[in-house]
């Protein structure tokens, strides 16, 4: 009996509850969702598809900027192949550091712009407004001459009597807009102009002097890593003066071009080819073979620890002292060292790998100084004499291979 006075049979009352709560209706179909919440959702939709190609775009379209970042340390020994009988092992060992450099996307550029370690530059400041191959093979050059100076300062250091011999004058830069500025690439070797040797710039640069502007003259060249003999015609040009103060510049334009202001030295006009050059020397009368492997390393700054990483392998006693000693700059012929880019990338570099000491050049000093963290001595040399004194001064020691024999 219920409370309204029907009567209903035992179980009834449940049974009927039981099928309202399991009734098809309300498990198998629930309340369709109101307007509001199926334009949020595709509202999300439109946002996440839209997200999602802005990200792709962003990591193919590429922007003017490079993102320079600390590279992988080296062992130099590694890299340097003496006669077996000439090698020694030591307890310590040079260190090479460089960096790595990659052309950004947009997506890219906002990846390096939260890294610390990173540096980003414009695509300009980086090349020197080189072509990305004009800048690849300046690196090689620049490479190529950075070995040939190791070796010979380093044989030179151990009491030995090699020599660099002149053989032209590397294409290092072309001039833009300037008389046949396309016939002659970077790497491009020059050796003769007309009948006139050019194996330094000396000779290079009399024999355009004598030409007149907007005259033809023969050029023999090779390509960088040959010997094969070439010749093309080049239009001597006239230097002129662009911009005033230090925003100027000189550079090479055809003859009558009148862009900027005339150069002229000691009364007479200044000619020139369209291209900057770097003078290249090979070594000769080395004791034995050297070999070093730089291969993926471009750029000059290798040049110090080149140097000090084959004294040290073919020194008697201990250069390093058991230290690992890291090192960069540039290296010239006659023992100088240069200052180079991307300090701060390398210090990081060095002192991640646990270096005890960095060689720099002085002009880099300060900055590596404020990379090095308390583990790491960085010491300013700014020749090879500096740098074995300030190694021998931390225990090291330098026997002249000669000296032994």
């Amino acid at each position: 009996m219920t409370g309204d006075g029907t009567w209903t049979a035992p179980g009834q009352a449940f049974w009927q509850k039981a099928r309202r709560d399991t009734d098809w209706q309300s498990w198998a179909a629930p309340p369709r969702p109101g307007r509001g919440w199926r334009i949020f959702w595709r509202v999300v939709a439109v946002v996440v598809a839209v997200g999602l190609v802005a990200i792709f775009v962003a990591s193919r379209w590429v922007v003017p900027y490079y993102a320079i970042t600390p590279g992988t340390p080296l062992n130099v020994s590694q890299l340097i192949s003496v006669p077996a009988g000439e090698a020694h092992a030591h307890r310590g060992g040079v260190i090479l550091t460089d960096v790595t450099y990659e052309r950004l996307t947009a997506l890219g550029y906002l990846t390096y712009h939260f890294d610390a370690d990173a540096q980003i530059v414009s695509a300009a400041e980086f090349t020197g407004g080189a072509s990305s191959v004009a800048y690849e093979e300046e690196g090689v050059i620049d490479m190529w001459t950075a070995r040939e100076a190791a070796v010979l300062v380093a044989l030179r250091e151990l009491g030995y009597h090699p020599r660099a011999v002149p053989v032209g004058v590397a294409v290092y830069a072309t001039d833009p807009g300037a008389a046949s500025d396309s016939l002659l690439a970077v790497g491009d070797v020059v050796t003769a102009i007309g009948s006139t040797r050019t194996p330094l710039f000396g000779p290079l640069v009399a024999a355009v002097a004598s030409a007149p502007p907007g005259s033809s003259i023969r050029v023999t060249y090779h390509e960088f890593g040959t010997t094969r003999s070439l010749v093309k015609s080049l239009v001597v040009g006239e230097v002129e003066r662009v911009g005033a103060g230090s925003a100027g510049a000189e550079t090479c334009v055809r003859a009558g071009s009148k862009v900027g202001k005339a150069v002229h030295r000691d009364g007479r006009l200044e000619r020139c080819l369209p291209f900057s050059g770097q003078q290249l020397y090979s070594d000769v009368n080395e004791p034995f073979r050297v070999t070093l492997a730089a291969d993926g390393i471009g750029g000059p700054s290798a040049g110090l620890s080149f140097t000090l990483g084959l004294m040290e392998k073919l020194d008697a006693a201990d250069l390093t002292g058991g230290l690992r000693v890291a090192a960069t700059g540039t290296m010239a012929n006659n023992g100088s060292v240069g200052a180079i880019g991307g300090i701060s990338q390398k210090t990081i570099a060095v002192r991640e790998a646990g270096a005890n000491v960095f060689l720099v050049p002085p002009a880099n000093a300060a900055v590596a100084r404020a990379h090095a963290g308390p583990g790491l001595r960085i010491i300013a040399v700014d020749s090879i004499g500096q740098a074995v004194q300030a190694l021998e001064r931390l225990g090291g020691r330098l026997v002249p291979a000669t000296a032994t024999r």
